[in-house]
């Protein structure tokens, strides 16, 4: 079916990941190390390093724009 609307698996689950961890950043106090458990990562650094790629900044730095 991802094929047939043109989609990657992965290009699927970046975005999932990414808008979830989002959400989380806002919504919630819970650590970035949690959050990124929450979204899949096993390592709190590779959960960072890829916000960074998708946003441009830190998950600390998004969070701190929030308030």
């Amino acid at each position: 079916h991802l094929n047939v609307e043109g989609e990657q698996f992965n290009q699927l689950q970046t975005f999932v990941r990414s808008e979830r961890a989002k959400s989380l950043l806002k919504n919630s106090s819970m650590p970035i190390s949690k959050i990124g458990n929450a979204v899949g990562y096993s390592e709190p650094a590779t959960f960072t390093r890829a916000f960074r790629k998708w946003f441009k900044q830190s998950p600390k730095a998004y969070r701190k724009s929030l308030s």
